[in-house]
């Protein structure tokens, strides 16, 4: 595993989202390399991802890798990022327990337009992962993005998603005998 690099600059991410240029890049940062590990880790499987953020640890990116970050996954990742750093701008932890920011001219949103907020920006960023997996899965062979499909089932590596997008709809009952019976028909 490659140590915590983060996959964009400050200008980069600020140039390519909505986040406003006063935002304290110090609280992007924890988010974007959880967002690498969490979201963009199982989208790539951990040996390509390991080799993009190898090449960008030192700063020697494949013309493959740049092509696939540069249209797929930056966009990916920059909507996973404004989606959780809803909550993170809003809710602060002090001294004195979690806090509610607010400005001089400003009004902070309501816990609903934030989970509003956040769902958006997500469906959003699975809707670029399903494209960053598409991508991969049309074009990787044993020559390019040979790492995509290689890999090996260990407790610390992580295979390639088949499908990005979540739901919180549960579709499994064990316990439905008239449901097992209409599913194996």
């Amino acid at each position: 595993m490659t140590q915590d690099v983060l996959w964009m600059t400050e200008t980069y991410f600020k140039d390519n989202s909505i986040l406003n240029d006063n935002v304290d890049w110090k609280i992007v940062q924890p988010i974007m390399i959880s967002v690498q590990d969490q979201y963009i880790q199982p989208i790539l499987g951990t040996n390509l991802f390991d080799e993009i953020a190898n090449e960008i640890q030192a700063a020697s990116i494949s013309s493959d890798n740049q092509t696939l970050l540069n249209l797929y996954v930056r966009k990916c990742i920059i909507w996973y990022v404004l989606s959780e750093l809803a909550p993170a701008l809003k809710y602060r932890f002090q001294n004195k327990g979690v806090m509610v920011r607010s400005g001089e001219n400003s009004q902070p949103g309501s816990l609903e337009e934030i989970q509003y907020t956040v769902k958006m920006y997500k469906d959003k960023a699975e809707w670029y992962a399903e494209r960053v997996t598409a991508f991969l899965r049309e074009t990787a062979t044993t020559s390019v993005y040979a790492n995509y499909y290689n890999g090996t089932i260990t407790s610390d590596e992580i295979l390639p998603n088949s499908t990005n997008y979540t739901t919180s709809i549960f579709l499994d009952n064990d316990e439905c005998d008239a449901c097992k019976k209409n599913f194996f028909k």
